[in-house]
């Protein structure tokens, strides 16, 4: 029905049905939507009045579980149709309407919805403003406008959300009806099978259909673990590649920084550069996936720069870049130098300093001064290239690596204690898992030292 300028428009309507299961015998079902008969019971009530320059619009829509409501009017339509409308959605479970588009049936299940939003432009720019509600129980405020007149649509964002925690969503449990198109229930044994990949770089060829750009900010972000307070996030897309102009907030008492670039070319592997730097971060928490090492207290300063190309292993495999860690305070735990040194200044015999060594190995801990090291990184595996331990009662090297993707150390700490005399450095060595390594320490170089000192028999 259409209507002409100046003639009004009085309509009302309301229809249901417990299924739209025999709609695509009688209409063209559009590519790309669920299977009807997957939308269970739908509900539609409307009316309409006005004309062609301002027709008033009340309607409400139920399917689901969630409904629709809209309330405003529809302007000039019979020129540059355009819209002035109050928006609200609902649904008690965001992850069910995701699982209508996957093969599976199944998506996780993020949680409610409830949103509201104000509508206005015409089809080619519109603009959602005063968007407030709940998006998978994360409260969200913001707008969001399109520009739909080039050949990639863009989309310009500004976003503010409670606390956002990635981990939550990508790890919640499945919700949906496990029978995509095309399978039964019988086939579905092991459901999490189904699933994309964990992986968020598994398919990006959605950043080659849209152009825009994306300001956000939260409460809080976590992701990998790691809960960053009042990040403040500006990204752009454009033809297919990510830039993170700026991730800056709180990490571990302390400030951190990241931007970078995501690159998503056809027919090849992503591409990923990023520039982090942390800002006097809490040692203990910017290490607590390295608690092997005993280092903890203090602060951590840090810059790195890394290159990399590929999907989940292949990424952290091919990575390659440069940085610095500068920590300053804090302490080493598993090792007493203070009283290494003590006992070490009176040792003569070979014995006594077996004893000497033994007693600082028995817990304790040294506090430190300063570590400064500098790394390299290729193909995952970190590799120090200047490490300098500075304490009171030693100074150290560190050498050695760290694997990202194997998720192993193997470092060696060349201790030269400050005792009288002429003492060899003692080298501690920590091999194996990062979360709980094998702490050894090398005597050879200081018992050849006294027994070389030893008068012969």
């Amino acid at each position: 029905m259409t209507a002409e300028s100046g003639a009004l428009l009085l309509l009302a309507l309301a229809a249901q049905a417990q299924s739209l299961g025999g709609l695509p015998s009688a209409v063209s079902w559009p590519p790309g939507l669920p299977a009807p008969e997957r939308l269970g019971a739908v509900s539609v009530k409307a009316r309409l009045a006005g004309d062609g320059e301002r027709l008033a619009v009340e309607a409400s829509g139920g399917m689901l579980g969630g409904t629709v409501e809209a309330g405003g009017a529809l302007l000039d339509l019979d020129r540059k149709p355009e819209a002035d409308l109050k928006l609200r959605v609902t649904h008690p479970e965001m992850g069910r309407i995701a699982a209508l588009f996957t093969d599976s049936g199944l998506a996780r299940a993020y949680g409610p919805l409830d949103l509201y939003g104000e509508l206005s432009g015409n089809a080619a720019s519109p603009a959602l403003k005063n968007l407030q509600g709940l998006v998978a129980g994360i409260p969200v405020r913001g707008k969001l406008t399109l520009d739909r007149k080039s050949e990639r649509t863009a989309f310009q964002a500004d976003i503010q959300t409670g606390d956002l925690d990635l981990d939550r969503l990508r790890n919640a449990p499945l919700v949906g009806d496990g029978a995509g198109a095309g399978r039964t229930t019988a086939t579905t044994a092991d459901p999490a099978a189904d699933l994309p990949p964990a992986d968020p770089l598994s398919d990006l060829r959605w950043m080659r259909s849209l152009d825009g750009r994306l300001g956000l900010t939260s409460t809080s972000l976590t992701v990998a673990g790691q809960r960053i307070v009042q990040p403040a996030l500006r990204a752009t897309l454009d033809n297919g590649v990510a830039t993170l102009e700026q991730l800056d907030g709180e990490w571990q008492g302390g400030q951190i920084g990241l931007s970078g670039r995501l690159a998503a070319p056809p027919g090849q592997a992503p591409k990923l550069d990023a520039d982090l730097t942390v800002i006097k971060a809490d040692m203990g928490g910017a290490l607590s996936g390295f608690a092997g090492l005993g280092l903890s207290g203090g602060t951590v300063d840090l810059d790195v720069t890394l290159s990399g190309s590929g999907r989940g292993d292949a990424l952290l495999r091919s990575l390659t870049g440069r940085g610095r860690a500068v920590a300053s305070g804090g302490v080493l735990r598993g090792v007493d130098l203070a009283a290494l040194r003590s006992r070490l200044a009176g040792a003569e015999r070979t014995q006594e300093v077996l004893g000497a060594v033994a007693g600082a190995l028995q817990g304790g801990e040294t506090k430190l001064d300063r570590l400064d090291s500098r790394f390299a990184i290729d193909k995952g595996v970190i590799r120090t290239e200047d490490a300098r331990l500075t304490t009171a009662p030693a100074d150290g090297t560190l050498t050695g690596t760290v694997s990202l993707p194997d998720e192993r150390v193997d470092l060696a700490l060349a201790l030269a204690v400050k005792a009288d005399g002429d003492l060899p450095p003692l080298t501690l060595r920590m091999a194996g898992p990062w979360a709980a390594p094998t702490q050894t320490l090398d005597l050879k170089a200081l018992r050849d030292h006294f027994n070389a000192a030893a008068p012969a028999k």
